[in-house]
């Protein structure tokens, strides 16, 4: 009996450590955007602002400490403060997945960032499942042999190359793109809906309402149209309100926000992605902007002879007040985008994207950008027809 129960709780043991260090990993790739799903949460519990410049700072601690409790979990490193440790993560991320459930705040967990979108409800159920097989680890954490030393090197290691991965993804860019803009992609495909793909499907709710008792009745058009005679009695009922609902949600192309603006408000999409030959956008949100970094990325760009688009996400009268102070130079073509449209294309402001008509040919962060390094994806390129280009990956 001892020892068939050593046995499921080493299979429990590994099981649940590969889950969090694959967790906390996926998040590593990319800690900017688990410091943008952060943010959103502190929005929808009112935290203060002040939490927001704490938000990539606990991006990189929470995902570097599901790895390490994973790895100890794994090694044996102190069973009973790691099976508690864990218990107390997954009951708070259980409460955070469990009110996104209920209640629609966040639609997306992050929980294993954007290489796998889980809905709120699916979130809930995989921690709820967590949370009993973790609950069934400190329970039977006598179970466990400690590790002991060795245990203490390997968990101290992982938890180290854990920082040091969130940072350099932080500081260059994510190792592994798991977003629609990554390398290769053609935009304009991704953002078409296919042919005979399902439609959004509404349904019209008629309300009304009791003169007498205030009592309000919601009801479809064709609940309504049952019971039409009863409704037309107007001492008794009135007519309130109607509105739209959401009954079947249909095809969402993997891009479908993306929108340039021109300086008088026109949609120039079409014109600037369908374009021939190769181009630059410098991509620029408010978000963790760097001004030393656009005065970078502008003084290396004026060595190559490519026309440039600067995508922002700026109002316009600061966005001019910052290309004067950058002084960029006046051939760059300004086009306005919505800012989460931009934080998901690259994770850095200002960042630089080569294109090649509609197709992401690569990507840098301001930091490690140079002109060198545009000639160096050029020269990869400049034998490739256009149309072979329209066909390099579409897959998201």
């Amino acid at each position: 009996m001892t020892k068939g129960l050593k046995i499921l709780v080493g299979i429990v043991r590994f099981a649940v450590g590969v889950l969090f260090i694959f967790s906390g990993m996926v998040k590593l790739v990319d800690p900017l955007g688990t410091a943008y799903k952060l943010e959103e949460y502190f929005e929808v519990f009112h935290f203060p602002e002040f939490f927001n410049n704490l938000s990539l700072f606990l991006s990189i601690a929470f995902s570097s400490a599901e790895v390490s409790l994973g790895v100890a979990l794994i090694v044996g490193w102190m069973p009973i403060l790691t099976t508690s440790a864990l218990l107390l993560l997954i009951i708070f991320f259980t409460f955070l997945t469990g009110y996104s459930a209920i209640t629609g705040a966040v639609t997306d967990c992050g929980c294993f960032g954007d290489f796998i979108k889980l809905t709120p409800w699916e979130s809930f159920y995989k921690d709820i499942v967590l949370t009993i097989l973790i609950l069934f680890l400190f329970l039977m954490r006598r179970y466990i042999t400690s590790g002991g030393r060795v245990a203490t090197i390997l968990t101290g290691i992982a938890t180290l190359f854990a920082i040091l991965f969130g940072i350099w993804n932080y500081v260059t860019l994510p190792l592994f793109d798991f977003r629609p803009y990554k390398a290769g992609n053609n935009i304009w495909e991704l953002m078409q809906v296919p042919e005979g793909a399902p439609q959004d499907v509404y349904e019209t709710i008629l309300i009304y309402r009791n003169k007498e008792t205030g009592e309000q009745v919601e009801m479809t058009s064709s609940e309504f149209a049952t019971r039409y005679q009863e409704f037309q009695d107007t001492t008794i009922w009135e007519f309130v309100s109607s509105e739209s609902r959401l009954v079947q949600k249909g095809y969402t192309p993997p891009i479908h926000d993306f929108v340039l603006l021109d300086v008088n408000g026109n949609d120039v999409t079409a014109e600037i992605l369908n374009q021939s030959g190769s181009y630059v956008f410098i991509i620029a949100y408010p978000s963790r902007f760097s001004l030393k970094g656009l005065e970078k990325v502008s003084e290396q760009l004026r060595q190559v002879n490519l026309p440039v688009y600067v995508l922002t996400a700026f109002p316009d009268s600061e966005w001019k007040a910052i290309s004067s102070e950058a002084k960029l130079p006046d051939t760059w073509t300004t086009l306005y985008v919505d800012a989460t449209a931009l934080k998901t294309f690259i994770r850095s402001s200002p960042g630089v994207v080569l294109m090649h008509g509609p197709v992401v040919i690569d990507k840098w962060h301001w930091r490690t950008f140079s002109a060198e390094d545009l000639q160096e994806s050029l020269s990869q390129i400049t034998m490739i027809a256009p149309d072979e280009n329209s066909q390099l990956n579409t897959s998201v």
